[in-house]
């Protein structure tokens, strides 16, 4: 039966007949406690209606149990399938996640980062646009974990950001070298985002160039053309039946691939000029 006034951590170890701490093991998923007894103290604190305290436990520890993630927006389903995972297993591990997102700006990121620091944030995974390292460095230096996703964080001092992801040069070098082993000679690397290289991070997609121009070079006799910005993104598109066959479109983001898709009118019933070869294979593409 639940009592009327919040039960505390206190409250539960009594009642369960253990110690606080290894109440506290059971609520927060932590070792140093067998399956039975967790089971007992959990299944207790749903009986009496038992709520962390995440207040409390910021104010004791000096950190939340929330996660900071700065994205740059929701539009593309690598992003919200990257959220969703990072979602579940945070909640596995007694945290939630709070989101927000740059829009590809610099600014907007620093204030995000800003606003999470303010909530205590246990840390923060950051989709980073910033072309210079030094602000993620200061937070590491006064103690706030970052792991930068999707570009890394590049930076010249002691303090280096931890990134996860893929090897963007190999993966577009591999990609590259299998266009080229179908007999394609002419490819058109589509990368418009290119041309804000001086103005945002975007170690990604330099990444997939560099593996790109290493493939060409390698095989040799290949003619190439890289469309590095928007204009000459939607220019290239309004001229694209002036290519011969046999041309490969390569798209190291499949927010492109979408539009080259459209551009040469795939579909199940035909079979178009062009090849094309995608990079983040999101499920709509199966």
């Amino acid at each position: 039966m639940k009592q009327t006034s919040p039960i505390t951590v206190k409250d539960l170890a009594k009642i369960c007949g253990v110690s606080i701490g290894t109440v506290d093991r059971a609520i927060n998923n932590r070792k140093g406690i067998n399956a039975e007894t967790r089971d007992r103290i959990l299944k207790a604190a749903e009986e009496y209606g038992f709520v962390k305290n995440q207040n409390a436990l910021t104010l004791s520890s000096g950190k939340s149990r929330n996660i900071g993630v700065i994205i740059f927006n929701l539009k593309s389903e690598y992003f919200t399938s990257l959220l969703t995972a990072v979602e579940s297993e945070a909640r596995t591990r007694g945290y939630a996640t709070v989101i927000m997102m740059s829009n590809y700006d610099a600014d907007t990121e620093i204030e995000c980062a800003r606003r999470m620091l303010s909530m205590n944030v246990a840390g923060i995974i950051a989709f980073s646009v910033l072309s210079e390292a030094s602000f993620y460095t200061d937070l590491v230096k006064n103690g706030t974990p970052i792991v930068a996703v999707g570009n890394r964080i590049i930076s010249k001092g002691t303090e280096k950001i931890p990134y996860a992801g893929i090897d963007d040069f190999c993966a577009m070098k591999a990609s590259c070298e299998y266009v080229i082993s179908k007999g394609y000679r002419r490819l058109v690397y589509i990368a418009p985002l290119l041309e804000k290289a001086e103005k945002q991070n975007i170690h990604a997609q330099t990444a997939r160039m560099k593996g790109f121009l290493e493939a060409v070079t390698d095989a040799g006799d290949i003619h190439y053309r890289i469309i590095s910005n928007y204009e000459a993104y939607e220019e290239y598109f309004a001229k694209l039946e002036e290519e011969p066959d046999g041309t490969a479109l390569i798209c190291p983001s499949d927010m492109y691939t979408l539009r080259c898709l459209t551009a040469c009118g795939v579909t199940n019933q035909k079979k178009s000029r062009f090849g094309i070869m995608g990079f983040d294979r999101f499920p709509m593409f199966d």
